[in-house]
């Protein structure tokens, strides 16, 4: 019997050190490959901006790595508790049939009900975090869109995301809830965007000239790659307008915000020199606030 419960504690002993060493290693390769990815981004905004009060790419870049840090130190001290109950379960397997089940049953739900009133929040939140680092569903310095705000996500923590919206607030996310949630990353595997801009004409305009002066609006803006031709499309037709997008090739989410920017302002100029009727130019529209009661 002796030599049967040295073989077993000998056996899970070195089982459990050798799993332990290599979920450690796999942690620290981890954390060091989001470390070196985070340093190959080269812009931290959502927007082309310059940074207010001297604030630059350096000082977002090492409070980005210093959030990495703290969030496998975080993971690293709630394995650890995990791993060692997990291991003492294993140890004393063979003890269990001499435990009263009466008394096993009323520790183990004790300590499941504690559990789960005290900590539920946070450690839904706390394994959402852990999820979000090993599955890299978004990292930090990707531009992407959740709930409808465009930003990028500047911090992740091990209960929450925070992401910094293009008009620089902060939009906080609870890890679980990002997990739940349906988004958009413009980072994640291609950089390039295919940037539109969406607008409406009225039926009266001639489509081949509004198809060439919309193209060149295109054009004339810097940022469009020059990879691919811009392109012209109907989207739709409505009552009063014709539904018409112009899209073009972008480097980055930052520069497609700018593209689209730049379309739209070289589209109001051409309509207006080129007299080219959107379906709201003939609404009128009534004056707030009007005195209909003049003095004679």
């Amino acid at each position: 019997m002796e030599v049967f419960w040295t073989a077993y504690f000998s056996t899970v002993g070195i089982a459990g050190i050798y799993i332990i060493l290599r979920i450690r290693k796999f942690i620290d390769h981890l954390e060091t490959y989001r470390k070196k990815s985070l340093q190959k981004v080269q812009e931290f905004s959502p927007v082309p901006t310059e940074f207010p009060d001297g604030v630059g790419n350096k000082s977002v870049r090492a409070a980005g790595i210093e959030s990495i840090e703290t969030r496998f130190s975080m993971i690293r001290r709630i394995l650890a508790p995990f791993i060692l109950l997990f291991w003492s379960c294993l140890l004393f397997i063979p003890l269990f049939p001499t435990i009263p089940a009466v008394f096993a049953s009323i520790i183990a739900a004790f300590i499941t009900g504690l559990i789960a009133i005290t900590t539920r929040p946070i450690f839904e939140n706390a394994v959402a975090g852990m999820v979000v680092s090993f599955s890299q569903p978004v990292r930090i310095g990707d531009t992407v869109k959740i709930d409808g705000h465009y930003g990028t996500i500047e911090e992740i923590t091990i209960t929450h995301t925070k992401m910094k919206v293009w008009d620089w607030q902060r939009y906080i996310i609870p890890n679980r809830s990002l997990l739940e949630k349906e988004f958009i990353n413009y980072s994640i595997i291609d950089e390039y965007i295919w940037a539109y801009v969406e607008f409406w004409v009225s039926y009266d305009v001639d489509m081949e000239i509004l198809e060439t002066l919309s193209l060149e609006a295109a054009k004339k803006s810097r940022y469009l790659l020059d990879c691919e031709e811009p392109a012209f499309w109907v989207m739709g037709l409505q009552e009063n307008s014709i539904c018409c997008w112009l899209a073009g090739w972008a480097a980055s989410p930052g520069d497609a915000w700018e593209l689209k920017t730049s379309i739209r302002k070289e589209l109001i100029k051409s309509f207006q020199k080129n007299n080219i009727h959107t379906h709201l130019q003939n609404i009128h529209i009534q004056q707030p606030f009007q005195d209909t009661h003049k003095v004679p």
